[in-house]
């Protein structure tokens, strides 16, 4: 948040002229000034700063020029420096002076960075009492509430915005989000249709408002809120969302993310997404099949490393090494990529080559990190190479990020070692800095410290949230580690029948030691290696062609008759006019008429004119028309995006509905008694 909020402000000193008055413009026009205005402008901060400087050289007292140096300081983090330079701003910049209310907001950023909120809100009060009608102030007040949780403060603040300007989308969008926190999902709606209504270019409302809905399992309205969002702003934001569906969300995105592919076969997101929900719903082949789809339509979003998940999540290591080697064939230095293939080195049980594998993140100095520190600690550990695994978490543990996993490896390492008292030092260190109070590592920290009674139930208590396989396989290990053992068995066939398939790392997992000679322990092993085996010995993937759980939806269209031929209502581009349904023809076309008036009006645009092509008519004739890009098509219930079509000299050539829409919707049956099309997609 911090750094979106620098940046506001520094688009902010650019559109003001850095905050000075228009009256007032020429005293503050210097050379150096308006170059480090221009290096703003260009996000180039560093160079901004370098001339600001400049500038205060030659004019030390100018309050205005010290402003601009904090501001681009604080966009630099040089928090420390930034908060001098702000001081010296409010010293000089006089009393009355309207831009001492930018000096206080942007000192309470710089509070914000580091941490201070007291002192933030201190200064936001300030700058508001030098300048209470900028709604700005009151807009970073609430979110401040937001974030420390105290909702009824942040919505006085965001109410205060719409009291003061009623289509202020922030304070809207601020007191629907507070309700959504408090899971007043009703009470929250209102607050993202209003948004809704209140701007066409703002969509993250679709995204709240879709968890309001997902609160009150209105699953419908949630996908279809997703759907907008993804219409509108074509990222991929909405699949956590996707993932956290449950069983009903996810068969109702499913069924409409199956049409949206349907309707516009040449975009990667909609089979990335149907991919999302197969993954989620443990249908692994059919996921890969439509992350394969993805990526060949775009190979740049990630699907392949989903497809490796997918693979792991199978059993089938194999094939996740083969992708995932082939990915870094072209990009060698891919963090993601580097730390799957780690992953799978250790699922199968090949601990040296995890070592060289997580050397290849240390390729530079901004790869000493606390994370891979703990990720090359763990190979070496796993490799057996203790002394070198204490070496990488101690340093680790130097960083400023406090891993609890780092204490918490470096405790089983100690005693590896025999070294109880430093493993318990650090097992007490887990408990301390460990926030998530359901991680696992709370359970083993417990446990290890004479507590087995508390690590039960925090091993329970995760199980509750949690019955995953990867969590029912840890309960597994923790009950095997208190001597357990037919509970670590019952957990540990749970697992299996959820889909664990680490043997290898079963094989080398100490931690179930205690169980490995159990007859029940070799049976499950045995019978699940067996298991997988069949399933990887399947044909692959059915495919997303052949998958047998899909669901078929019959819509019905009402058509009119005229002249023998059937026409349908439609919407292009919003304009209503009649498609004449033409199962014979091959693609869309419209009249010469029609493209006029649509291109006159604003219906279409000269940049929706793609080309010229030729074609046969059905007398026989060569006819030449031009191509345009239709954006949005309606028809039905049924709505079609970038359609291609072509413009016809004849002026009373009908609108043509061809094979090139019809073929993307699925089987089509003319019902001529109810007088319907009826489409089964």
């Amino acid at each position: 948040m911090m750094k979106r909020l620098i940046i506001m402000l520094v688009a902010m000193a650019v559109a003001t002229g850095g905050f000075a008055q228009k009256e007032k413009a020429k005293k503050y026009e210097t050379y150096n000034y308006l170059r480090g205005m221009e290096s703003l402008e260009e996000d180039d901060y560093s160079t901004a700063l370098s001339f600001f400087q400049k500038d205060v050289e030659q004019n030390p007292k100018s309050g205005h020029a010290h402003l601009m140096i904090a501001l681009s300081q604080a966009a630099l983090g040089e928090q420390g420096e930034a908060m001098s330079a702000v001081e010296k701003a409010i010293g000089l910049l006089p009393k009355k002076d309207e831009h001492l209310s930018d000096a206080y907001k942007i000192r309470a950023q710089v509070h914000l960075q580091m941490e201070d909120t007291i002192g933030a809100l201190d200064d936001l009060a300030l700058a508001i009492k030098c300048n209470p009608k900028e709604l700005g102030f009151y807009q970073d007040r609430g979110q401040i509430y937001y974030e420390q949780k105290k909702y009824d403060l942040s919505d006085a603040e965001f109410q205060k915005c719409i009291d003061m300007e009623p289509g202020d989308v922030v304070g809207y969008m601020g007191l629907g989000r507070n309700a959504n926190m408090q899971e007043k999902w009703e009470e929250a709606i209102p607050y993202f249709d209003k948004v809704e209504k209140l701007s066409n270019d703002y969509n993250k409302q679709f995204i709240f408002r879709a968890r309001s809905y997902i609160g009150l399992k209105k699953y419908n309205e949630a996908v279809d809120d997703l759907l907008k969002f993804v219409e509108q702003e074509e990222d991929y934001s909405i699949v956590p969302i996707l993932s956290d569906l449950p069983s009903e969300g996810l068969a109702v995105a499913r069924t409409k993310l199956k049409l949206k592919m349907l309707q516009n076969p040449s975009e990667a997101s909609w089979p990335y997404f149907l991919a999302t929900v197969e993954q989620k719903r443990a249908n692994y082949k059919t996921a890969i099949d439509y992350y394969l789809k993805s990526d060949e339509i775009d190979g740049t979003n990630g699907s392949l490393t989903k497809i490796v998940e997918c693979c792991n999540e199978m059993g089938d290591y194999e094939r996740a090494m083969e992708i995932v080697d082939k990915a870094l064939e072209e990009d060698s230095a891919d963090y993601t990529l580097i730390v799957n293939k780690l992953d799978i080195l250790e699922y199968m049980g090949k601990y040296d080559e995890a070592v060289q594998c997580v050397d290849k993140l240390f390729d530079d100095g901004d790869s000493y990190n606390a994370v891979n520190f703990y990720l090359r600690g763990y190979a070496r550990y796993k490799a057996g190479r203790l002394e070198e695994a204490l070496d990488d978490l101690t340093m680790g543990i130097t960083d400023k990020d406090d891993l609890p996993e780092l204490y918490g490896l470096r405790a089983r390492i100690y005693q590896a070692m025999g070294n109880d008292d430093l493993a318990k030092a650090d097992y007490a260190k887990v408990l301390e800095v460990q926030k998530d109070t359901m991680d696992v590592s709370i359970a083993y920290a417990q446990l290890n410290l004479g507590n087995k009674e508390k690590a039960i139930q925090t091993i329970e208590a995760i199980l509750k949230a949690d019955e995953s396989k990867g969590k029912l396989y840890d309960a597994s290990c923790i009950y095997s580690l208190m001597g357990e053992k037919e509970k670590a068995i019952e957990y540990l066939e749970k697992s299996l029948k959820k889909g664990w398939r680490a043997f290898e790392h079963m094989e080398h997992d100490t931690d179930l030691d205690n169980i490995r000679d159990m007859q029940q322990y070799k049976d499950l092993v045995e019978q699940y290696k067996a298991l997988l085996e069949k399933e990887l010995s399947d044909n692959g993937s059915q495919g997303a062609k052949n998958d047998g759980n899909t669901e078929k939806t019959v819509s019905e269209v009402p058509f009119t008759k005229e002249g023998g031929v059937c026409k349908v209502k439609c919407q292009v581009n919003g304009l209503p006019l009649h498609f004449v349904f033409d199962t014979g023809a091959s693609d869309v076309s419209i009249s010469l008429v029609e493209a006029s008036f649509m291109l006159k009006n604003g219906y279409l645009s000269a940049s929706d004119i793609v080309g010229r092509q030729h074609y046969l008519d059905a007398n026989g004739n060569i006819t030449e028309g031009t191509i345009v890009n239709i954006k949005k098509v309606n028809f039905g219930g049924f709505d079609l995006t970038n359609v291609r079509a072509s413009v016809v000299g004849n002026q009373k050539a009908p609108l043509l509905l061809g094979q090139s829409v019809l073929g993307k919707l699925g089987k089509i049956e003319i019902d001529n008694t109810k007088k319907v099309l009826r489409i089964t997609h």
